[in-house]
């Protein structure tokens, strides 16, 4: 990594450290739980879209098939890994390689991911999740983490992911738009199976980018209605 590229990290870094908003240790399973795994409304998108700006930013993001986890760092260190059932899955999470078991940060940061398989499959992947879940070492050689989101921080979707990324994790590739209309080519490209190949995919993701637009829309009880979900059928 040159120098500049170590300043860059840096200041990625420092800015998330800045923007990370305090959590209550107590309140680790309300924070992390079933409210940070929600379901995407998915659906009639182009009413959710019909609602914004033709100039919003979104972020777009293949909707990846597999087992979501929110993932808790405290002083740097993995401390839980709390699936969508409310269990602790810290000890399995620690076998998947691409898991960091400690990142620069010292505040606590929430994080919410995807395990699945990586052979690419939708098959594979709920074979070795079942696996994984039911704690069967030896399914979880197949498995990769996916982060897509600090549950904690108030810095811009894309930013989050820019920090995810320069403290390790692996984040998903990602689009995004200049105007709203742009969502049906990007629908388009991946039902061609143009987009998101390297994933085992069943759908993909909309996403606005804004932090303070999130905030405004805010989430109801079962999903954040600044997401969208779009399936093929």
């Amino acid at each position: 990594m040159t120098s500049t590229q170590t300043k860059t990290s840096e200041k990625i870094i420092n800015s998330l450290n800045n923007n990370l908003t305090r959590v209550e240790k107590n309140c680790m399973h309300q924070s992390v739980g079933a409210n940070s795994l929600w379901s995407l409304a998915s659906g009639n998108y182009k009413e959710w879209l019909s609602q914004l700006l033709p100039t919003t930013r979104i972020i777009i993001e293949p909707k990846i098939n597999g087992l979501p986890i929110a993932l808790i760092y405290r002083d740097g260190i993995l401390a839980n890994a709390i699936s969508s059932s409310g269990e602790d899955k810290k000890n399995e999470l620690s076998l998947i390689q691409n898991v960091p078991k400690s990142i620069p940060i010292g505040k606590a940061i929430h994080i919410r991911g995807q395990l699945y398989g990586t052979s690419n499959t939708t098959i594979d992947t709920q074979r070795l999740t079942t696996g994984f879940n039911r704690e069967a070492i030896s399914q979880r050689a197949g498995l990769a983490f996916c982060s897509f989101q600090i549950i904690n921080s108030n810095l811009n979707h894309f930013q989050s992911l820019q920090a995810l990324k320069n403290l390790g994790f692996n984040i998903p590739q990602t689009e995004f738009t200049h105007y709203t209309s742009e969502v049906e080519l990007y629908k388009k490209l991946w039902i061609e199976s143009r987009l998101f190949k390297e994933y085992p995919t069943n759908g993909i993701v909309l996403k606005i980018n804004s932090r303070k637009f999130q905030k405004q829309l805010g989430e109801s009880k079962t999903c954040p209605r600044w997401s969208y979900a779009i399936k093929k059928y």
